[in-house]
């Protein structure tokens, strides 16, 4: 193989690499937004039950 098929064959693996990390990073960002907004939204249940609460008593 010569040189620049050599210098290509070697780009487009590390290309590939920088892909598979790309891919393996979106996704774990995608399942933290999913854990943080289950969260919140368990937040804002729990605060909508504690201030309609509140009303309730008034």
């Amino acid at each position: 193989m010569d040189p620049w098929h050599e210098a290509l064959a070697r780009q487009l693996g590390d290309t590939r690499a920088s892909s598979r990390e790309l891919v393996l990073r979106s996704r774990a960002l995608i399942e933290e937004n999913h854990r943080l907004l289950d969260e919140n939204y368990r937040l804002r249940q729990q605060r909508a039950a504690i201030v309609g609460g509140d009303e309730a008593r008034r």
